[in-house]
């Protein structure tokens, strides 16, 4: 049996870091459980090919076993949704802030017309993430997924939750710390308060490999394929930290000087660590680098930059 519980002292160190986390390598060695995340289920003859006309990425090029950051858009270019496209065999599961399981599920099943898909709530399952946690060949797992060098998703069947348990403990973390890692990847969500907000440009999509600019057209193409070749960017996605920080939630509006009291940005994502908040920012362009920018007001408290393991484009290239 593995006792999860010799992990505490590596998350309480964790919170206990005097500068914030900037490497996934440094996030504690821990499961955690996704409770206010959940997955849909497509299956049947049609499941690639309508997922293809629907969603951001190009999902010709999803392997079985292997996984996608995807957009899904309204008409007007701008994300309903973002999430995680994870593929076993010829079923696909997405996996999403659960407060909009219900909306997406509903649209899905709405422009799926008569595809030869089936779109399910997979609540027969129970989600846990992995943090410098090797969980490759956990027999009690339905399915796993390597994200990277660091984190996993795996699926649990409920029924060998008990079997799960037995192993692994029942007081597993919740998501916070998984949010963490996403934000020190760079990786946005969209929750209830934010869908429609964004385009997928302005919160980094394109430049984490979650846009594909070559595949057939989806709902909102023609924007975000505008924007790249014909607009310009006005806004991109930051991280940072915010100390004692209240309204830090996704939504949140974020300001910087030159325009005072209007506001400049929202937060896209947030995770609370101790007193340190990490966050995931849009800001304007000129402002990716460098310039105070605050949160909830235009004095309120200023996100401390952390670097993003990517670089940061503003030009259509």
């Amino acid at each position: 049996m593995t006792d999860i519980s010799i992990n505490t002292p590596n998350i309480d160190a964790f919170v206990a870091l005097e500068q914030p986390a900037t490497d996934l390598e440094c996030l504690p060695r821990t499961l955690v459980r996704l409770n206010d995340y959940c997955c849909i289920r497509l299956s049947g003859e049609e499941s690639e090919s309508f997922l293809q006309s629907q969603l951001t990425n190009d999902i010709a090029e999803l392997k079985p076993g292997a996984h996608q950051i995807n957009g899904y858009c309204n008409p007007k270019g701008r994300a309903l949704s973002v999430f995680r496209l994870l593929r076993s065999g010829q079923e696909f599961y997405i996996l999403l802030p659960a407060d909009l399981s219900t909306a997406l599920l509903k649209r899905l099943q709405l422009y799926k017309m008569r595809a030869k898909v089936e779109i399910t709530l997979a609540d027969n399952l129970s989600i846990v993430g992995a943090l410098n946690f090797d969980i490759e060949n956990a027999d009690l797992f339905l399915h796993t997924w390597q994200l990277d060098a660091h984190r996993a998703i795996g699926l649990i069947d409920l029924e060998k939750q008990s079997d799960f348990e037995n192993r692994y403990g029942n007081n597993l973390p919740g998501s916070e710390l998984w949010r963490i890692g996403e934000i020190i990847s760079g990786t946005p969500q969209v929750y209830e308060s934010t869908s429609e907000e964004f385009i997928p440009q302005h919160i980094n999509l394109d430049l984490i490999s979650g846009v594909s600019f070559t595949k057939g057209c989806y709902p909102g193409q023609e924007i975000v394929a505008r924007l790249r070749y014909l607009g310009k960017l006005k806004q991109r996605m930051i991280a940072g930290t915010v100390t004692n920080a209240t309204n830090c939630e996704p939504g949140s509006p974020v300001y910087i000087a030159e325009k005072g009291n209007q506001k400049a940005g929202a937060i896209v994502e947030s995770a609370q660590c101790g007193q340190t908040t990490y966050v995931l920012a849009t800001v304007p362009s000129s402002h990716i680098e460098k310039g105070l920018i605050r949160v909830g007001n235009s004095e309120g408290p200023i996100i401390d930059r952390i670097p993003l393991p990517y670089p940061i484009t503003i030009d259509n290239s």
